[in-house]
Parts: structure tokens; sequence; C-alpha cells
């Protein structure tokens, strides 16, 4: 959270900037601030924001590099590929540059291999405990859901079976409240959880792949 409230700061100078190169020093800060963060889409995004022209030929060939690394490290493997060319057609990669563009090229061919899982699917199967669980495998887990999410429902229909109504309507709607709800954002978390491990299996198969053709 602290490189979070940084990375705000930052973007405040940006906006206060007197000059180009004030506002890429500030913008420089702020993608670093995000990847420090783990937001490397958000740091991707970050840098295109950057005045071009301004930059001397050591900042380019760093942002150029930041850009194809952070769109990597995002899952954009299209948009890290694109960077490789513009990349090699105005400088020349160092050795760590070159293992990089390989793996992002292979990743980019390769991306069709990942069947990766969609936050909106999840959520929507949430409505339904404990599907937005089972959507990414979590079996056992949905089943407690499923499990915590009758309670909570059962405790208003107690309560309505007791005639204690506005009871049954507090404490159901705020049982309820914090189990769908907190269903739905696990769900969206397995998600997430699920393509990052999807696109590191695959990573790890390419760059095994690579070693081997290497050797």
């Amino acid at each position: 959270e602290e490189w979070l409230l940084r990375a705000v700061e930052q973007e405040r100078a940006a906006f206060r900037a007197a000059s180009a190169a004030e506002s890429n020093e500030a913008l420089l800060a702020r993608a670093r601030c995000l990847k420090q963060a783990g937001d490397y889409a958000g740091a991707a995004a970050t840098l295109t924001r950057l005045a071009m022209y301004a930059l001397t030929p050591e900042e380019l060939q760093e942002v150029l590099y930041e850009k194809e690394l952070c769109s990597y490290l995002a899952g954009d493997f299209a948009a890290a590929a694109s960077f490789v060319d513009e990349f090699d057609a105005r400088f020349e990669p160092w050795e760590a540059k070159r293992k990089l563009d390989a793996l992002v090229l292979a990743m980019s061919g390769r991306a069709g291999e990942l069947r990766l899982k969609k936050e909106g699917t999840a959520m929507a199967l949430a409505f339904l405990p404990p599907l937005g669980h089972w959507y990414t495998g979590h079996y056992g887990e949905g089943l407690l859901s499923m499990g915590l999410n009758a309670l909570a429902a059962g405790i208003g229909g107690v309560n309505i079976w007791w005639h204690n109504y506005l009871t049954a309507l507090l404490a159901g709607s705020v049982a309820l409240d914090y189990t769908f709800m907190g269903n739905q954002n696990r769900a969206v978390f397995l998600v997430e959880q699920y393509n990052y491990q999807a696109r590191r299996d695959l990573r790890d198969r390419l760059i095994l792949e690579l070693y081997q053709k290497n050797q």
C-alpha cells in the first residue's frame, strides 16, 4: 500500500509539472512505484504516457525495456512482443534483454495454450454458491461457502418462524451480505490466482524448452 500511495504522489507531481522533462521524471517514478506494488499493467500504462521526444537515449532505452518487461509481467504478451522490435530497431540488446526477448516471443506465440478464467464469469457463478469456487477447481472451499450461505439464510428463516421480523431482517441481511459478498470477492481472487499460476506454468515450460534447445 505504501508503494501505491507513492504512485499517487507521483501522479500529482506529473500533473503539476512545468515541463515535459519534469512530467517524465514523475511518470517514471510512478511506474517504478506501481511495479514495486505488483501493478504491472498500471506500470506499463504509465510508461505509455511519457513524452518520448523529451527522453535522453539512455532513458529511452530503459523505458522500452521496462515497457516490454512490465507488459510481460502483466500477461500482455502481444504488447510485450511489439516492444521487442521497437527496442531492437534502436539499440543493441544485452544478454539479459535477449533472454527476456526470447521468452516474450515464445509466450506471445504460445499464448493460445493458456486457458484463462474470466472474473465476470466467476462473479456470475458466485450468485449460486458453490459454483464460483468450483469454476477454478476449489471444490472443498466451494462446499464450505455454500454451507455458510445456507446458514446465513437459515438465521433469517428461523427468526421469521419465531416472528422476530426485525431481527430476521437485520441478522439475515448482515449475515448474507458478509457471506455472499465475501463469496464473490473470493471467487474473483481465485480467478486471479488461477490465471497467474497458468501463466507461470507456461512460462516455466517455455524456459525449460529454451534451455534444452540451447544445450
